[in-house]
């Protein structure tokens, strides 16, 4: 088992692993809160939120459910997961260019197929993933922890 070294710098516990170090958002301590949009680079004019519903990109770590931020501005490249719309359908799969032949939009879950992009298919890239949500608690915030 890895040995992890724990320190303790402005108040908020750290852990150092071999050379790794983990670090702790920014809080707003007086008002107990973190500023999401800085964290996740949320800009409304080149971003959007979207709910994910499906399960073609669970090894990808996006499951049913999670929201994911679309960066409308961001060149998609090569291995890059995207939203596209194809044919109307909006699908959010990983981005294979094909050596000049056009694009394969691949799954991250080996019950589905890929997608082979055709000519005559209408296509847009509507932007790039760049942040997952994930919702493990959804009821309303009534607890005290």
């Amino acid at each position: 088992m890895e040995k992890v070294k724990k320190a303790r710098l402005d108040g908020i516990l750290k852990k150092k692993a071999e050379g790794t170090m983990l670090q702790p958002l920014k809080l707003d301590l007086q008002n107990n809160c973190a500023d999401l949009n800085k964290i996740v680079s949320y800009k409304p004019d080149n971003s959007f939120l979207i709910r994910v519903s499906g399960d073609s990109m669970v090894n990808a770590g996006i499951s049913s459910g999670d929201i994911v931020l679309v960066n409308k501005s961001a060149k998609a490249q090569d291995g890059d997961i995207i939203m596209a719309s194809v044919n109307d359908n909006l699908v959010i799969k990983r981005l294979k260019h094909c050596n000049g032949a056009g694009y394969m939009l691949m799954p991250e879950n080996k019950d589905y197929g890929n997608i082979k992009i055709q000519p005559e298919d209408k296509f847009e890239i509507c932007g790039v993933v760049t942040t997952v949500i994930k919702m493990f608690y959804t009821k309303p915030a009534t607890r005290v922890l």
